[in-house]
């Protein structure tokens, strides 16, 4: 059955982009914590004829030099077949950023070469004409993306970009 159903609706992987960055807040405070506010804007393609792809409850987070600086959540929604929907994550975080991150980021600032991790743990749920729900798998996706710049009330280049998926059942 599950082969007929494969060969049937032809699954495509689902292709996703992180189109650019926008940095709202970028606070270093005096107790070594940064607060951090960052939109990403993600192009999200399904690429599928008879299959619909139905978000789950997710996670989404930055990462610089190890650490994690800023959280948030994918919107919850149902993506039809042959679609490209584009949306914003905002992502907001208060962390531990003590000396040595704080003379790598200004060392990488001034050469405009600053690199950011983007993972996301991202539970999908197949859907058929609108209707048949079939089982919930989750989808990784991890982006490197390499940036110019990460001030306050600055959008950063993006100068490189690399995606790695992984798909678990």
């Amino acid at each position: 059955m599950v082969i007929v159903l494969y060969f049937f609706l032809e699954p495509k992987i689902p292709i996703y982009n992180v189109e650019n960055l926008d940095v709202k807040n970028f606070d270093l405070r005096k107790d070594d914590k940064l607060h951090s506010d960052i939109d990403v804007f993600v192009k999200a393609e399904n690429p599928n004829q008879e299959i619909g792809l139905d978000y789950l409850e997710n996670e989404v987070s930055i990462i610089y030099s190890g650490s994690i600086i800023c959280k948030g959540k994918f919107p919850i929604f149902l993506q039809p077949v042959k679609n490209i929907t584009n949306f914003n994550v905002t992502l907001k975080g208060d962390s531990d950023f003590g000396p040595e991150m704080q003379s790598r980021l200004i060392i990488e600032q001034k050469l405009g070469h600053i690199p950011l991790l983007v993972v996301v743990k991202l539970p999908i749920r197949l859907v058929i004409s609108d209707f048949f729900h079939l089982r919930k798998f989750v989808v990784n996706v991890n982006c490197s993306l390499v940036i110019d710049q990460l001030q306050h009330n600055k959008r950063p280049k993006i100068l490189k970009k690399e995606f790695t998926y992984d798909v678990h059942l």
